[in-house]
């Protein structure tokens, strides 16, 4: 667009961050601060009304599909409210903008982004799962008895979880978080916020993994 392209001719900061400075970031807060709540108190009641109310979906697959509904209100609370995150790419630095961010280490941030983001999954495969096995003929190879599929979501569930783990135990805040702060790239955002986690030194890096 024209305004991308002036931006970059005009540009003061590496990788295009003028345009996250001047406005892209101040546009995401106010995204998230005018869908949240039009997600929460409208979009996702009215879809448990048509769920509970106007449709013949079998009671083990509209109890799943409720909880995934609640799970997606949940989730847009989380990032449209409380733990706003914005990521400063390409640099390895997440900007929290949020009403509850904090001084909180960035492991257990971490773990609260994967706990919120995973948990919205695992009802709605469930919800595949059991409409997949109802539409099979009964002679079909593929159909699962009840404890196969108890199993199977066993399964999923808990490759699906043990990502909260992964993600707190792998993220740790780089020992050069400060020096990466003053640089002029990234000194701005301290005036939207100062809660800023910093990954690594340089672009594309993912963090200090450990065994």
């Amino acid at each position: 667009s024209f305004y991308f392209s002036v931006t970059a001719m005009n540009a003061t900061l590496n990788y295009g961050l003028d345009v996250d400075r001047d406005g892209l970031l101040a546009l995401s807060i106010t995204i998230r601060q005018i869908a949240w709540p039009i997600s929460v108190f409208i979009v996702h009641p009215f879809s448990l009304f048509v769920l509970l109310r106007k449709t013949d979906m079998d009671k083990d697959c509209t109890i799943a599909y409720a909880v995934h509904t609640i799970l997606m209100m949940i989730f847009d609370v989380y990032h449209g409210l409380l733990h706003q995150i914005y990521a400063l790419l390409p640099c390895p630095i997440l900007l929290c903008t949020g009403i509850l961010c904090s001084s909180q280490s960035p492991r257990f941030m971490m773990s609260l982004i994967a706990l919120v983001d995973t948990s919205v999954i695992i009802p709605y495969l469930f919800v595949i799962m059991r409409m997949h096995q109802k539409i099979l003929i009964q002679s079909s190879s593929l159909r699962l008895s009840n404890r196969s599929q108890a199993l199977a979501m066993f399964s999923l569930a808990s490759m699906i979880m043990a990502m909260v783990y992964t993600f707190g135990a792998w993220s740790k805040e780089s020992s050069a978080r400060q020096s990466v702060l003053q640089t002029p790239d990234v000194a701005w955002a301290q005036s939207y916020t100062h809660h800023i986690v910093v990954f690594g030194e340089r672009e594309n890096e993912i963090g200090e993994f450990r065994n």
